[in-house]
């Protein structure tokens, strides 16, 4: 029951990632990328669990909740563009559209895989040094800068 929490949390934080983005007629759409991204990362190993609580396959399932509710909120006409301008039928293109789930943050797949693969050379106790809150505030500044300038 406590992991559906998590995954749900990872899917929440996807969908209001997707809702920050600036086409939405809302001013204040900043906060709900940062707090969507806050979401995700708390629900992450990375974030005050140990790995033991939340392993790799823990952390990369939530990865991939995240990007489907980044996909299920701002990327759900994918599927409609490649029926109506590709001509695919409907079930290829909803399984295509599913499977860019994978792809749509790859730097946040790079970044779990590097902090497992760090733990393995004692990364962590050097990221013990630094507050926990200023390097995720860090890590969240700089994936808005990324989704403002590259998606």
């Amino acid at each position: 029951m406590k992991n559906l929490v998590w995954y749900f949390m990872a899917l929440l934080g996807g969908c209001l990632y997707a809702l920050g983005a600036p086409s939405w007629p809302i001013f204040w759409h900043p906060v709900l990328a940062v707090s969507g991204v806050g979401i995700f990362l708390a629900s992450l190993s990375l974030f005050g669990q140990t790995p033991q609580e939340h392993p790799l396959r823990h952390d990369l399932f939530s990865w991939f909740l995240f990007s489907l509710g980044l996909y299920l909120t701002g990327f759900n006409w994918i599927p409609g563009t490649m029926q109506n301008f590709g001509g695919l039928p409907p079930i290829l293109s909803y399984f295509l559209g599913l499977l860019s789930a994978f792809i749509l943050m790859p730097q946040i797949l790079i970044f779990i895989l590097l902090m497992h693969g760090g733990k393995k050379w004692g990364w962590p106790k050097d990221l013990e040094r630094i507050s926990n809150k200023s390097f995720y505030l860090l890590l969240l500044t700089i994936l808005w800068l990324l989704l403002e300038n590259f998606i």
